[in-house]
């Protein structure tokens, strides 16, 4: 909740402090635990401040907020007023790097994109040997799963392999693409990230 201070007609936005002059008798009043009620800061010459919607800027107005008494009610006031230079140039430097970001986001994406592997093709089932009935043994099932275990330990290890070649090849993308974001940003004299 907004207040403000009304004395003589002179209208001061301000909530109540810890003490306050009541206006009738001039003794000196101090809120309860709970904070300062409407009716109490009112025995103070604190009235609540009824706000108002801010009417949308042009691209070459603003408006500044007031406090103003309207029929004895504080009420926000806008003030429209053309924008200034330091407003204007802070507006397009804004849509600018907006729109640089925008464009930086697109080309890391795309450098990611081109840094992924391509999923493994499917083995068709029509390229895969087929055991003639009959000829499975105890013993040549023994082999072959023994021959399995030894190819699926290989592929873990070439899959490792890439997955680690992968990451390796994401993070320099990331990091090409993070040189080429803050060169663009250099290059068009955008220093803000420069300041963190």
């Amino acid at each position: 909740m907004s207040y403000a201070l009304v004395k003589g007609g002179q209208v001061t936005e301000r909530r109540p402090g810890r003490y306050e002059t009541k206006v009738s008798d001039g003794a000196t009043l101090s809120p309860p635990d709970g904070g300062w009620t409407d009716e109490l800061a009112a025995l103070c010459g604190f009235l609540p401040v009824t706000d108002t919607t801010q009417p949308p800027d042009t691209a070459t107005t603003t408006h500044d907020r007031s406090v103003e008494l309207i029929e004895g009610t504080p009420t926000v006031v806008w003030v429209e007023r053309p924008k200034t230079q330091t407003e204007l140039a802070g507006e397009r430097r804004e849509q600018h790097r907006s729109a640089l970001d925008q464009a930086i986001a697109v080309a890391i994406t795309d450098l990611l994109a081109l840094a992924e592997y391509p999923a493994l093709p499917e083995v068709p089932a029509s390229t895969l040997p087929t055991i003639p009935a009959g000829t499975l043994t105890t013993a040549v099932l023994s082999d072959a799963v023994r021959v399995l275990r030894a190819e699926c330990l290989t592929l873990r290890q070439v899959i490792g392999a890439l997955r680690n070649e992968a990451q390796a090849t994401r993070a320099g993308a990331q990091q090409v693409a993070e040189a080429l974001a803050n060169k663009i940003r250099l290059d068009r004299g955008d220093f803000a990230h420069l300041e963190d």
